[in-house]
């Protein structure tokens, strides 16, 4: 079932309304769980026992759509009872459905979803059932608690961020997305080297394809212009970019904690996401990476950026690499044997196979994201001339050769059946009928070549690698014709040469504006030779002048000195941000042309690919 953007806004909006006064809240289903054993449906928590606090009240966990309680079973098991606050969208399928499909496809990755059951009659309260879900308690500290715990410790907070880039490829991997990654919802092993995922109102599973999302997560680890629509698998990688970068930072300064931290985020909120441009963390972060020369922070934020700029679709792969990297096979180490079609053949492509490289990927790296080793430095590649290197792969000659026999036995059924009809019923018209059979079906094949399809492959390949280098060239120069004078000019010196060149430029004849100064003092300053409040701020005594005026005058210097300072700051700030921009987007650049050099190279090796190349491969008796 499919809703436009009208009807899923209206219905989230009615369940919303509905929902806060027909369910019960927080309140309610804590009074009602003091009895559990009158209003607790799950026949498995008959008799468990509810977590108090010192008062004897029910603990309850409170959250956005829901009341978490813990009870302890008869045997000792710690349980987590999530009671409903509200009805969930059902866009076609029911809550109930929904659950019991997610029970079913986590099991597959049960060390990182805790198996659960839904219980569509979990609780009573007021005469009514509403659901429930039961689940074991999971052990761990939540995000926000673990970072505030581990914020002097870079090694562990390290750790945790190769983790998540872990987490988030196993999930993709499984054709899973959680939705709504953030601070509560992330439990965290001690030593941050293990994460649980809990609260799986918003997960999308194998099954789901085509239902709006039931909820858009937290707004302070999701993008702005997320909508229910933007529901499947690579959900999590905005999230999972908001994360890591805020780790990476605090690992280099954990007074970012403080700074920025409240409790409902690590660093950034849904403001600094909505405009990173005038965002304080995101500019403390790029001032941080710049000072630090710290590449990964740098391209983490590039990326989050850049997911800001191109929508919720956009988000790349996490910039840290989830393990070390793996020795390659053997079998990847060098160029191929040729398979029993290319030496029965005699390819004509012996040559290109030399420049093979060592490492084999078909990954496209602004698609798969950059590889960093542990200590965050990018590794050394060579040229991966992944087009040629399917030409020389088993599945693809394959392909060719189907192509081959396909192609000689249509031209064989022409020329049969033209002798067939030209004994029958001959004419005059009949050669040229049979021209045109054989030239059509020599099109066809040709058109469906595998090699001429992927040569149009590396060739849209270099459109695009052009069409990115453009973009971010027009972007260089729109951010450095944006760079205002003043920001210049303060980026060029320090702060002492920046105030006592604008104070240079202050004329003395503006002291008679001061409160309390007599216009005479003006041919004084004159007499002695001074011009500007430059030369005023270096004088302490002056012949003619009372004590008291020059008390006056020098309080005037300082305040220009500070408003001078201060304006120093907010220029060479800027024109930092803008320095730091400018060189992330010439790195881009460098990087686009280095992946067009390289492709250029590829093309310039590929084998022939023209009909005449087709025909030699078709018909080499012909020796064309």
């Amino acid at each position: 079932m499919r809703l436009n953007q009208a009807e899923v806004s209206a219905s989230s909006a009615n369940s919303i309304r509905q929902g806060r006064s027909e369910w019960p809240d927080a309140v309610a289903y804590r009074e009602a769980i003091q009895s559990p054993g009158l209003t607790l449906g799950d026949p498995l928590l008959t008799g468990a026992k509810v977590a108090e606090n010192r008062q004897g009240l029910p603990i309850a966990y409170t959250g956005r759509f829901a009341v978490v309680f813990r009870l302890r079973g008869h045997d000792g098991t710690d349980w987590a009872l999530r009671c409903f606050t509200a009805p969930q969208d059902s866009y076609g399928i029911t809550r109930g459905t929904r659950y019991r499909l997610l029970a079913t496809q986590i099991a597959t990755l049960d060390d990182v979803f805790v198996p659960f059951r839904f219980v569509e009659g979990g609780m009573r309260i007021a005469g009514k059932w509403y659901p429930t879900i039961a689940m074991r308690w999971a052990q761990g500290v939540t995000l926000g608690r673990w970072v505030e715990q581990n914020r002097d410790n870079p090694e562990r907070l390290r750790r945790l961020i190769g983790t998540l880039g872990t987490l988030l490829t196993r999930l993709e991997a499984a054709g899973m997305a959680h939705g709504d990654w953030q601070h509560d919802n992330l439990l965290i092993s001690e030593d941050g080297s293990h994460v649980t995922l809990v609260d799986y109102d918003g997960m999308f599973v194998p099954g789901l394809e085509g239902y709006p999302s039931p909820e858009l997560g937290h707004a302070n680890y999701q993008h702005p212009e997320r909508q229910v629509q933007h529901f499947g698998v690579g959900l999590d990688r905005f999230a999972c970019l908001v994360m890591q970068t805020a780790l990476l930072a605090i690992a280099h300064d954990p007074s970012l904690c403080v700074k920025f931290g409240d409790g409902e985020s690590l660093l950034f909120k849904a403001a600094d996401l909505r405009d990173p441009a005038g965002s304080p963390v995101f500019a403390a972060l790029r001032a941080q990476a710049e000072l630090d020369r710290d590449e990964v922070l740098a391209e983490s934020l590039a990326r989050l950026q850049d997911a800001l700029e191109h929508g919720p679709d956009s988000a790349l792969l996490p910039v840290i690499s989830t393990e070390e990297p793996k020795p390659l096979p053997v079998e990847l180490v060098g160029p191929p044997e040729p398979t029993f079609q290319e030496r029965h053949e005699k390819a004509d492509n012996s040559d290109w196979i030399k420049a093979y490289s060592e490492v084999v990927t078909h990954d496209k790296w602004w698609q798969a994201g950059t590889s960093y080793r542990a200590a965050g430095q990018r590794q050394a590649t060579r040229d991966v001339f992944r087009y040629l290197i399917q030409l020389n792969e088993s599945a693809f000659a394959e392909k060719e050769w189907q192509n081959i026999l396909l192609v000689r036995a249509a031209l064989a059924a022409v020329v049969v059946l033209a002798a067939l009809l030209a004994q029958a019923i001959g004419g005059t018209f009949l050669p040229l009928f049979i021209l045109l059979w054989l030239v059509n079906a020599l099109g066809i094949g040709y058109a469906n070549w595998p090699r001429r399809k992927l040569l149009d492959e590396l060739t849209a390949e270099m459109a695009k690698m052009a069409q990115l280098t453009a973009e971010r060239k027009i972007r260089v120069a729109a951010r450095n014709r944006g760079t205002s004078p003043q920001a210049l000019q303060a980026a060029q010196g320090a702060s002492a040469d920046y105030v006592a060149e604008k104070l240079r430029q202050v004329p003395i004849n503006r002291v008679i504006t001061i409160d309390g100064m007599p216009v005479h003092t003006k041919r004084e300053l004159a007499v002695a030779g001074i011009t500007n409040a430059l030369d005023l701020s270096r004088r302490t005594t002056l012949p003619g002048v009372p004590q008291h005026q020059i008390t006056l005058l020098q309080t005037w210097c300082r305040e220009m000195e500070k408003e001078f300072e201060d304006e120093w700051r907010k220029y060479s700030a800027s024109a930092k941000n803008v320095s730091v921009d400018v060189q992330r987007l010439e790195m881009e650049v460098a990087e686009f042309e280095r992946e067009s050099n390289r492709l250029q190279r590829e093309r310039e090796q590929f084998p022939e690919t023209n009909l005449r190349g087709y025909l030699k491969k078709l018909l080499p008796f012909l020796k064309i």
